[in-house]
Order: C-alpha cells, then sequence, then structure tokens
C-alpha cells in the first residue's frame, strides 16, 4: 500500500491529529477513498471526488449478498440510481483496483470531470439547504392541524367554525 502514498494524502481516523476534522480534510481533498456510508455524500457536497471501498469478512459479504438487493452500496449511487463513484466491494478491493480507480478520479482526467457533473445532480435531488428546518415546520403545522385531547373537530375544522358533526 506505500505505493498510495506518493499519489495520495490517507485520512486514518484513529490518528489523534486528525479525528473528528473530516470536513477540514474534505476541503482540501482532491480526491478520496471513502469507507461505504454517510462519508459518501459527505464527500459528494464537498466535491471530492471518490472511490468507495468496503470489504467485509467472507460470511458477511456472503451473508450481505444473499439477503441485500439493492445495486449500490454507496449513497451517492443510490440517490443517482446508477454508478457515479466506482465502489470496490469484497475482493475488488485491493491495491491494484485501489490506485487504477484513484488514479482515474484525480485532477485532469476525464472520468474527474463526469463524477464533478453528476454530483450538482444530487445537489439538485436533494434540495437547498435547511431540509431540518422545513421538515419542522412541515410537522408543525401539520400538529396544529390535529384534534387536541378532549376537543371535538380538528384543528382546521375549529378554525373554520366546524366541528365533527359540522355545526
Amino acid at each position: 500500500m506505500t505505493q498510495l502514498c506518493d499519489i495520495a494524502l490517507i485520512y486514518v481516523v484513529d490518528d489523534a491529529s486528525l479525528k473528528d476534522k473530516t470536513y477540514e480534510v474534505l476541503k482540501i481533498s482532491e480526491a478520496a477513498l471513502v469507507k461505504s456510508g454517510t462519508s459518501t455524500l459527505e464527500a459528494a457536497l464537498f466535491n471530492v471526488p471518490q472511490v468507495v471501498c468496503y470489504k467485509g469478512d467472507f460470511f458477511s459479504t456472503l451473508i450481505a449478498w444473499m439477503v441485500v438487493k439493492v445495486k449500490y452500496i454507496s449513497l451517492v449511487n443510490l440517490i443517482m440510481g446508477s454508478e457515479v463513484v466506482r465502489e470496490l466491494k469484497g475482493y475488488s478491493l485491493n491495491t491494484r483496483n485501489l490506485l487504477r480507480e484513484l488514479r482515474s478520479i484525480l485532477p485532469g482526467s476525464e472520468s474527474r470531470e463526469k463524477v464533478l457533473e453528476s454530483y450538482k445532480q444530487i445537489g439538485i435531488r436533494l434540495g437547498p439547504g435547511g431540509a431540518s428546518g422545513r421538515i419542522a415546520k412541515d410537522m408543525t403545522e401539520w400538529l396544529n392541524g390535529l384534534p387536541r385531547p378532549g376537543s371535538s373537530g380538528s384543528g382546521a375544522q375549529r378554525r373554520n367554525g366546524m366541528t365533527d358533526n359540522g355545526l
């Protein structure tokens, strides 16, 4: 794996100086090797081309293959419904494939430009920031429309001056 150090900064979560600094590392990254999970979406939102890496033991991989019926493991690919970022899983996750795929997304490559273009579509699909606030507002409006304990009719009906019996 020392060959990787020639072309990439490897971010190791166990390194105390980098722990909890994912966003700072992504801000300065040209490309990344990313474990599957929410970090794939985070890398995409920072416009960092990535290779998704997942390696489980033989039995976990076998069970997942038999039970889980999804085509992709990364959130980026699941959201887009196609392979935007390369996923190296199981036995395809090896030094040769890591180097090949990482080189293909470094600055100046055609693959990198395609990934970055697809990332724009992810932003469109996810919508603008502030999703938590919009959901909270919608939930509050919905909850305000529900009947209160001990009252008759819904909030919407009460506001209209009506109850369940139409009076």
